[in-house]
Parts: C-alpha cells; structure tokens; sequence
C-alpha cells in the first residue's frame, strides 16, 4: 500500500511528502474535498510564515515600504507610515499597562485606527478582540464573555 501524503493541520497548512511537488497531495486535497475542484486557479493550499500579524506587517513595510498599505475613503498610508502608526499605538498601549497574554475589546469601526490597534495589541503579545461600536450592550457583554475580558468599565 503506497505511503499517503501528510494532511495539512493549523500548524502546517501545507504537508507534502519529501521531495513531493505537491501534485500528490492536491490530487489527495481534492478526493477528500470536492469543493477544491471549483476554486480554479486558487491553490488548495497556502504557505504561512511562522511569524506573528505583526513581524509580517514589518516584513512587508521592510520590503515595500512606499507601497500602499491601506485606502480608505480619501487617504491613504504606505506600509512605513502604518508601521510607524502601530509602534506609536504599541507604545501607548503598553504605557497604558498592556502587555503580552492579556486582552483587548477593541471597540470600533472597521477603519484603519481599528486594524492600528490590533496590530499594535498583536505587537505587545496581548489579544486583540474587534466588536462594532453599533452592536447592543447585550452583543458586548456576550463578547466580554467569549473572551474573558474584564467588565470593569461597565
């Protein structure tokens, strides 16, 4: 019986066999997965870095650092400017008594303030959790409690 490829797990989203082009392991990917058949040139797999939210944010202004990082409505900032702006909400955050293992309700619109601060929690090692400013006091209390986040501030 030949040997089967290594299944992907969340730790290693590819597994191919040594020396394994991979093909073996797409055909494999799409026995187990018809669904992969109809995503046409999407691969059935991805290659991740071992590397935080953050230290890829920093690779990428490292790399492109004019390139635009975010557009939102009428402004726009490029990988530099936006890591700059995580290392500043990093710093204020951490002066605040943030740090790594802890978490953070982040209470915001989807804007780029609110990717800045996940980022920076991201940077700090805490836990970032987003909820919309418009959800009701229920909705937030649910989240505080998903995340075992203090209610303190209630």
């Amino acid at each position: 019986m030949p040997q089967q490829p290594p299944l992907p797990t969340p730790r290693n989203p590819v597994a191919a066999a040594p020396g394994d082009s991979g093909s073996a392991v797409a055909t494999t990917l799409t026995q187990q997965r018809p669904w992969l058949r109809h995503y046409g040139a999407v691969p059935a797999q991805l290659h991740y870095p071992d590397a935080t939210l953050y230290q890829m944010i920093a690779a990428s202004a490292a790399r492109a650092p004019t390139a635009i990082a975010w557009d939102f409505f009428d402004t726009r900032a490029s990988y530099r400017a936006l890591l700059a702006q995580i290392d500043r909400c990093a710093d204020a955050l951490a002066s605040l008594g943030l740090g790594a293992r802890q978490r953070l309700l982040i209470v915001m619109p989807t804007t780029p303030q609110g990717v800045i601060a996940f980022y920076a929690a991201n940077k700090l090692g805490a836990v970032a959790a987003l909820i919309h400013p418009l959800s009701t006091s229920a909705e937030i209390g649910q989240a505080l409690d998903a995340t075992t986040l203090s209610r303190r501030s209630r």
